[in-house]
């Protein structure tokens, strides 16, 4: 109970009255506080924050994804994943629009294809933008006989910031008085302030200054524009237009006639999120020309208003590409600074963005079996990958995720080979997230319990895909029907074994310190032979170097004797920096695959125990049911474990 009131204080507070100061403290505030007179940009880099340097050379899959570089990571968008550097690049055009560079004239454009987080992306850029206060100017109000209304005031209807109430022409001296940098002062006001400046004889002091809070609930500095078509859109839903009701009151070309509720106008301080912005007429579009070029527009009724504001516009690559290719878009061309939201392409980062949006919707407590979210991502993945000469899509992807390959695939091609081999526009197309969100919840709804498993989705993904893209999803289809059928019928089969087991840890670290002391041996010329500690039988050198082959062999171990080499100096430098501890046989990457392959070997004749028929002894049925409890700690309902075992069964026979 003690945290409610806390936060209804906390919305109480973002919908109080406005703090009012009379424009001659809100200057002298300026003297020593610059978030007094910020830009938009300047207040959305505060609200970004200090981003975090990570070194990944100090991080092993790190190191491997990003080549040792140094990254930016943002606390504040930590909810974002694989597009790290979508991210830092909007912080770069954000920063450099802060100081007043040629960023601060020009669209922030977000181009990606559907569904790749471009919208989200913007809406996380909205949100930052309503943290920090704006200052807007205001007068007092008045009743019907011309009389001041205690402590009620009027706000400029733009949203406007005070400076742009000081004339050009005292830009020098404005700055020198009150310390603020002579470029903020833009020497326009709305045709509402011009109003009031008559009104008050040019006094300026008359004017009072409203701390706000922006907000995209209000329309306050946050704004948002939808596309229309020739027939139904015209450059009022930007600049405003003239209220006819007010016609009856005021003249045509009156400011107070004028509705102030184009997008330009509402974030004349804040950000314009033009959505779909190509789809819009042309002729709709001009008013953004001078409103980023010069910081101001035109109303429909003429009079100058300001505008310091960001516009941020996103699209997919096919109305950038149709835009792009007209001539008379030229002008508009020279003011996009376009920024790329592509796929993810890891599969570790995809599995999180699942999450994700499992965790927001009803099937926030659907029961989500292992290898589930992780084969739905392959598939995924796979259909944003450029083809490669070099790697096939599912090590590619692997690569992609800085899995550790060593011991496995010889002469293997780094993310830099592979990424400049498939070019700039890699992770543009492929399945959506979007997509694979209807896959996950059709998958989900399928049977007789909200459950999601690999076996199931296996299925679902081929019929979605089939259903929603026809003969395009051939080769995704292909894919899933044959790599990730493959990777999922060996990571079920490793769970099995596990789950087979009473011990399994303790069964593969004991199968991994045995080959580490045998390979220790066999690579030591000083060694004569290899005692066997269960036996005491010593083994000679060459039957030394036979049974470690068969061991070697399942795991496809490329080249034995580098292989025994490389592992013993690894674990003998890790028991070094560890006082002597043996590693856990999984820190060793390239011994996972060798110790599973003993483990499969060792428990084949355990596999009848999976069966769901009935048992003829008594000790079968309990190490049955053993099985099942080990499963189901595992993360499988009873009934996935039945299908899972089912389809194990019968794809082990047909293969």
């Amino acid at each position: 109970m003690s945290e409610t009131p806390t936060l209804l204080s906390r919305i109480a507070k973002r919908s109080a009255p406005p703090r009012m100061v009379r424009v001659t403290d809100y200057f002298e505030e300026c003297r020593t506080n610059p978030s007094y007179y910020a830009t938009a940009s300047q207040r959305l880099l505060k609200a970004f924050g200090e981003p975090t340097i990570i070194n990944t050379a100090e991080d092993s899959r790190l190191s491997r994804v990003f080549q040792n570089q140094t990254i930016k990571m943002f606390p504040k968008f930590s909810e974002f994943f694989g597009i790290e550097d979508s991210i830092e690049s909007v912080y770069d055009v954000v920063r450099a629009a802060s100081q007043g560079l040629e960023e601060s004239r020009q669209i922030l454009y977000l181009l990606g294809p559907v569904g790749s987080a471009k919208s989200s992306l913007a809406d996380k850029i909205k949100e930052l933008m309503e943290e920090e206060p704006i200052y807007v100017l205001a007068v007092p109000k008045k009743d019907r006989e011309g009389s001041l209304v205690e402590n009620e005031y009027i706000l400029s209807p733009m949203y406007e910031s005070p400076l742009g109430i000081i004339p050009k022409s005292e830009s020098a001296a404005a700055a020198k008085e009150w310390g603020i940098p002579k470029r903020h002062f833009s020497g326009v006001c709305s045709p509402w302030a011009v109003k009031r400046l008559r009104e008050f004889d040019g006094d300026i002091s008359r004017f009072w200054v409203a701390e706000i809070r922006p907000s995209l609930r209000d329309e306050i500095a946050v704004a948002m524009v939808a596309p229309g078509d020739d027939n139904n859109q015209d450059i009022s839903d930007l600049v405003g237009k003239v209220d006819v009701r007010m016609l009856e009151e005021f003249a045509v070309n009156d400011p107070d006639a004028y509705a102030y509720a184009g997008g330009l106008c509402k974030a004349s301080q804040g950000v314009l999120d033009f959505v779909e912005m190509f789809k819009a007429p042309l002729k709709t579009l001009h008013p953004l020309l001078t409103a980023t070029q010069e910081h101001r527009f035109s109303g429909t009724e003429g009079g100058v208003m300001p505008f310091n504001g960001i516009v941020l516009a996103h699209s997919n690559e096919s109305e950038w590409d149709k835009f792009r290719s007209e001539k008379r878009n030229e002008a508009f061309l020279d003011r996009v600074r376009l920024i790329k939201v592509k796929y993810n392409l890891r599969p570790t980062e995809e599995q999180e963005i699942y999450r994700k949006l499992l965790a927001s919707s009803e099937l926030a407590d659907a029961s989500v079996a292992p290898f589930t979210l992780e084969l739905l991502a392959r598939t995924v993945i796979a259909s944003r990958l450029v083809k490669s000469a070099n790697a096939k899509p599912a090590l590619k992807m692997r690569i992609y995720d800085g899995s550790d390959i060593r011991g496995e695939v010889a002469n293997a091609p780094t993310v830099y080979d592979l990424k400049k081999e498939a070019g700039p526009d890699e992770g543009m197309t492929g399945i959506s997230t979007r997509t694979a969100f209807k896959i996950l919840a059709a998958a989900a709804n399928t049977g007789d319990e909200v459950a999601l498993d690999p076996v199931e989705l296996l299925e679902i993904t081929k019929k979605e895909l089939r259903t929603t893209f026809g003969n395009q999803a051939t080769e995704w289809i292909t894919f899933t029907d044959e790599s990730a059928k493959e990777w999922l019928f060996v990571r079920l089969g490793d769970m099995i074994r596990q789950s087979l087991l009473e011990d399994y840890e303790t069964y593969a670290q004991t199968r991994f310190e045995r080959y580490i002391a045998e390979a220790e041996v066999a690579t030591n010329p000083d060694v004569g032979g290899y005692k066997d500690p269960d036996t005491g039988v010593m083994i000679d050198k060459d039957a030394l170097d036979k049974r470690l082959s068969q061991i070697e062999k399942p795991g496809a171990i490329s080249n034995p004797k580098d292989f025994r080499q490389e592992a013993v100096t690894w674990v003998l430098r890790y028991k070094a920096r560890h006082e002597g501890r043996m590693p856990n046989w999984q820190e060793y990457a390239p011994m996972q695959r060798v110790i599973k392959k003993i483990v499969e070997k060792d428990t084949e004749e355990l596999l009848p125990l999976i069966s769901f028929g009935p048992k003829r002894e008594k000790e079968l049925d309990e190490k049955h049911v053993a099985f099942l409890a080990r499963m189901k700690q595992r993360g499988f309902t009873e009934k996935q474990v039945r299908r899972i075992v089912q389809w194990y069964t019968s794809t082990k026979i047909s293969s």
